[in-house]
């Protein structure tokens, strides 16, 4: 499935609230609330300068905000090496967000020399202040024994904290190790459990996973109908391994009636939308699209085609984030 090539900003409401909740000097204050007031708000020149203002102060909640600006180029030029520098001052002053943000910049090699040993202990510093990003990351060191010795009870105990305290993506990751038995007891039911919540919380791995157990009936009753629901979810989001697969339910009837134009309109789309490298996904749609094609009138491939040309990806409806 492809995947986002940026890892977005770990800030969020709570981060907000920090900067209401300062403890700062009155005038600092001030010029931290004017600022977050125009960063939501979208006037980034106006935000850069007053969090520059304070974050020059010593402000670690200015700093955050600023080394998520140069982060993610709002405001300012892109600059992952400005942004880890930010970052490393708020983090060092024990901000979690802070150092969650600059674990992601070591883990990735981005402004700062790759080093997973490094991106480990900042992870873990904000995991073990319970930051539910900084949680999840280091679940994922562990998962994949990469800067630590592969654990997987370690890494399943990290996820379960993250996902308690709403995590989107977390849920999907406890229960694939559920449904593998990686450091947990085997347990389907527990997985569609796990995967049921990352999928109402909008994560499209989650949906599709669910949609794979309905379809499977594993660890669930199984029902074709449920797991359409679930990998239409995916698609609509464009997810190019939800299309493909709801292609194939209105290609073979399995959950809804059968649709060729549906059918062919979501192979098309997995195939349009599919990462270059995922060629066995592709060939699996270009073929299926192929099979359609041959019973099909050309006033349905005319619409088809036209469906897939007008399709936009929908936002997610279930508050993800």
């Amino acid at each position: 499935m492809a995947r986002l090539t940026r890892i977005p900003v770990q800030l969020g409401a709570a981060a907000m609230l920090l900067l209401a909740a300062a403890t700062a000097l009155p005038a600092q204050a001030q010029t931290l609330n004017e600022a977050a007031a125009a960063y939501r708000e979208g006037d980034y020149d106006t935000a850069r300068r007053g969090f520059l203002d304070a974050a020059e102060r010593g402000s670690a909640h200015a700093q955050l905000f600023l080394g998520a600006m140069y982060d993610q180029g709002n405001g300012v030029r892109q600059d992952d090496a400005e942004a880890a520098k930010w970052y490393r001052h708020a983090a060092e002053q024990g901000n979690a967000y802070a150092q969650n943000n600059l674990g992601v910049l070591h883990r990735d090699g981005r402004g700062v020399r790759q080093d997973i040993v490094y991106a480990e202990r900042w992870f873990r510093r904000s995991a073990e202040q319970g930051n539910a990003y900084g949680q999840n990351n280091l679940a994922k060191l562990y998962l994949a024994g990469r800067g630590v010795s592969q654990d997987y009870r370690e890494a399943a105990g990290w996820f379960r904290r993250a996902a308690e305290q709403g995590h989107v993506n977390a849920p999907f990751n406890l229960g694939d190790m559920y449904r593998k038995g990686d450091g947990v007891g085997e347990d389907e039911t527990e997985a569609v459990e796990w995967y049921r919540l990352g999928a109402e919380r909008g994560d499209a791995r989650a949906q599709i996973a669910l949609g794979h157990m309905y379809r499977r009936g594993e660890g669930v009753d199984k029902d074709l109908a449920e797991a359409v629901e679930w990998y239409r979810r995916a698609a609509e989001r464009g997810e190019y391994y939800a299309q493909a697969w709801i292609g194939f339910m209105y290609e073979t009837a399995r959950g809804v009636r059968r649709n060729p134009v549906e059918a062919h309109k979501w192979y098309a789309l997995a195939i349009a939308r599919s990462d270059g490298q995922d060629t066995e996904m592709r060939d699996y749609a270009l073929k299926g699209r192929a099979r359609v094609e041959t019973h099909m009138r050309a006033a349905e491939l005319d619409r088809a085609q036209r469906l897939a040309r007008e399709w936009e990806p929908q936002p997610p409806k279930d508050g993800a984030r």
